[in-house]
């Protein structure tokens, strides 16, 4: 019988062998410790400022990949609509309305606005559609176009205290400002939305059902701003309410407070309350400066 050579590594040496499981042992490892990491980190809820400085790097620019894993994750024993969605037109609940949404954009988490003033679906693919708006950093307005393409739609259980044919979607964005102008880029991320099927209209709005509960937040939008000419992308996350991945940022905890510290980046109207006034015509709050018309 042939006997395994034990001299200098070679093509049946025992070192070898022993080298190549030691290897692939490795290997085996750190697969397990990566997707015991990704499982663990999907489960962290990225509204829940506090905690993230225990999961996550605060420098971190860009968090659309983590937000998306965390949502297929919360989603989970839901029912996967997905396939059915586009049968729905969903334009209505990205539509920004009477007022803009609040965002952070860069590392001081300077005030970004955002007003989404027209969304169309898009005939040829039905779950993609075509987006216009303006944003507004500091007194800089800027149009922008672009996308919102569906990846993803749920349809929450029965058991939940959540209206009839209420789900979540998630979707990934792109939207570019006008090139020919100063201080303007891309945005792109993922984002996710809570909504209300009617389907004897074929129609979708955005559910609000916890508007007034405390943590709320939705119509997230996740990920960065990159400006033309540059490499070095900006974290930007804007939504209703609740923004999540901004650590230190929110000191609240029933609803949005922003920490003194960055009061100065365009929050301090945000904070008095004085951005809005009631017109007793429409006998409702309106926005001082609607900067989007």
């Amino acid at each position: 019988m042939p006997q395994l050579s034990s001299g200098p590594l070679g093509g049946n040496s025992k070192q070898e062998l022993m080298l190549k499981y030691s290897h692939n042992i490795s290997k085996i490892i750190l697969v397990v410790i990566y997707f015991s990491t990704s499982q663990l980190l999907s489960q962290v809820n990225p509204f829940v400022n506090g905690m993230l400085g225990k999961y996550y790097d605060p420098n971190k620019v860009n968090f659309s990949e983590e937000f998306q894993r965390y949502l297929l994750s919360a989603a989970k024993g839901n029912k996967d609509i997905s396939p059915n969605i586009q049968a729905y037109d969903l334009s209505p609940i990205w539509l920004s309305g009477l007022y803009c949404r609040n965002g952070v954009i860069g590392s001081t988490y300077k005030r970004i606005q955002v007003y989404i003033s027209s969304a169309k679906r898009n005939d040829a693919h039905l779950t993609q559609y075509s987006v216009h708006g303006k944003t507004k950093v500091g007194k800089i307005v800027r149009k922008f176009s672009g996308w919102i393409q569906v990846r993803h739609a749920f349809e929450w259980k029965d058991t939940l205290d959540v209206p009839p044919n209420s789900g979540t979607l998630i979707a990934e964005y792109l939207f570019k400002e006008d090139s020919s102008l100063g201080y303007t880029g891309t945005f792109q991320g993922n984002l996710s939305s809570d909504f209300v099927l009617l389907p004897s209209k074929h129609l979708a709005y955005l559910d609000t059902s916890y508007i007034v509960a405390d943590g709320y937040a939705n119509n997230t939008f996740v990920g960065t701003w990159t400006q033309y000419k540059s490499t070095n992308a900006k974290k930007c996350i804007w939504g209703d309410y609740r923004l999540p991945y901004t650590f230190d940022f929110d000191k609240g905890d029933g609803e949005m407070y922003v920490n003194p510290k960055y009061r100065a980046n365009g929050w301090q109207s945000y904070d008095d309350n004085t951005e809005s006034k009631f017109d007793s015509t429409s006998g409702r709050y309106i926005p001082v400066d609607q900067w989007w018309k």
